[in-house]
């Protein structure tokens, strides 16, 4: 009896043996998985477009300026872009201004660098009225020929840029004055005077 016994333990063994040999053989059979995935790599994010230059987006026109220039009793001209202005008055004083900005060089400024515009009114017959503060003649260097390209810089500036002005009369401080430093007539609008431009 125990020897039948010891036969079946005998044969059980050898059976769970093989099923665990086999199921072994198929786990080493089988494909290996898949590798995991490299981990995602964020992309990175595009570059804002530039912002565009608020002044490139202005329109301008073409303002031709005058100045000195050392040892010359001429004016010389310069043609500046200014910013773009609808109504007559606005465009007169963007040129005003930008008359009265610093000279390139070797060119001077002829107006005195405190000299501010306070107002320009333009009538429908080409006057323009160019209010400026009074640095513009206490601060002035004087002399006759200083104060002729003074006054016809802004008089040729403002009829040579814009075509609807005929005529410029200036102002000191909102007032009428016989002259700026004592020689030029500005108790009445003047004309152009182009003979003072070099060529």
């Amino acid at each position: 009896m125990s020897g039948r016994i010891a036969l079946a333990l005998t044969g059980a063994v050898a059976v769970t043996g093989l099923g665990i040999w086999g199921l072994a053989r198929a786990l080493d059979d089988s494909p290996a998985p898949p590798p995991d995935p490299p981990p995602a790599v964020a992309e990175p994010a595009p570059e804002p477009p530039p912002e565009p230059d608020p002044a490139e987006d202005v329109a301008h026109i073409r303002a031709t300026l005058y100045y000195g220039a050392a040892a010359s009793d001429q004016l010389v001209p310069i043609r500046r872009e200014v910013p773009l202005a609808s109504a007559p008055a606005d465009q007169a004083r963007q040129v005003v201004v930008a008359q009265l900005r610093a000279a390139p060089a070797p060119l001077v400024s002829l107006f005195p660098e405190s000299t501010r515009v306070r107002s320009v009114f333009v009538t429908g017959t080409g006057d323009a009225f160019v209010d400026l503060t009074a640095t513009a003649a206490t601060d002035h260097v004087g002399g006759l020929t200083a104060e002729i390209l003074t006054v016809y810089s802004l008089v040729n500036a403002l009829t040579s840029s814009l075509p609807s002005i005929r005529r410029v009369q200036l102002l000191i401080d909102g007032r009428e004055v016989d002259s700026l430093a004592g020689h030029v007539d500005l108790r009445e609008p003047l004309e152009p005077d182009l003979t003072l431009v070099a060529d």
